[in-house]
């Protein structure tokens, strides 16, 4: 159907994510199968068990719908290729393998189509990086964690003057981090003061993110990615965590195209 391909692999998750939700309904309907047919194995019973299982109890708790259970593919998809096969290879009256061509072309059409979708979405896309259609050209040096990546020229010049600012030792021990970059805390280093990398999804309740501040001991460097507001909660934890600032007398340190640094004033 319409919006179902695209070669723009490097946008979002688009030009799979239908794919892969076919993919998805394809391993659940193989699952059942096994469970309920009479001319299977105990043990192949067992492996639509344990992948209905994981596909049922993946999704809860989370925000991200059910993007967590395309990368259960990795367990589901071999099930999967395992049962269609075997009834492909089944074999029938002529007559009916007449009547059930159509089925299979189908089943084969659409197993190319989710390969060749996954297989350029692998090796285009990268999450917040290069997904307006800008080349990844710029080789990362200086942080050892990244040393040799590729990514977009303002990226690396961003990241680059944040890992040399942070060089300096002006930054303390723990680190908050705030607008879509929980990746820093691998480049830089530095763990989280709080209790996650990436406060600001919802799953991450403002409650929560209220107490984790309120518990720090001692005044944490707190870096922001500049980034657009994604969701009503992101916006208001981003006030909690200005509010905080202000209360406990921040300054900006460092500031470049990317990111701002700041640091409590020194008394």
């Amino acid at each position: 159907g319409r919006g179902m391909f695209s070669f723009r692999y490097y946008e979002d998750y688009t030009s799979m994510y239908e794919w892969g939700m076919i993919g998805l309904y394809l391993a659940l309907a193989a699952c059942i199968y096994l469970f309920i047919a009479k001319d299977v194995s105990r043990l192949e019973k067992l492996w639509g068990m344990i992948s209905l299982v994981v596909l049922c109890i993946t999704p809860l708790g989370s925000n991200n719908y059910t993007y967590q259970n395309l990368n259960n593919l990795f367990l589901t998809a071999p099930i999967t290729l395992y049962v269609f096969v075997k009834w492909f290879r089944r074999r029938y009256p002529a007559d009916r393998s007449v009547l059930l061509f159509p089925a299979k072309a189908m089943l084969l059409a659409v197993g190319l189509m989710i390969l060749l979708q996954s297989t350029g979405f692998h090796f285009n896309f990268v999450f917040c990086d290069g997904m307006d259609g800008t080349k990844r050209d710029a080789v990362m040096g200086g942080a050892s964690a990244v040393s040799g990546m590729k990514t977009t020229q303002e990226n690396a010049e961003a990241l680059a003057g944040l890992y040399d600012y942070m060089q300096t030792g002006k930054a303390t021990d723990e680190v908050v981090y705030f607008g879509d970059c929980p990746g820093l805390s691998f480049l830089l280093q530095k763990p989280a003061a709080i209790d996650s990398t990436w406060p600001d999804l919802d799953s991450y309740s403002i409650e929560q993110m209220e107490t984790s501040l309120m518990a720090l001991e001692e005044k944490p460097t707190i870096i922001m990615r500049h980034t657009e507001p994604s969701s009503l909660s992101f916006v208001e934890k981003k006030e909690m965590l200005q509010d905080y600032m202000s209360a406990k007398h921040y300054n900006i340190s460092y500031e470049n195209d990317g990111y701002t640094v700041y640091e409590p004033m020194q008394e």
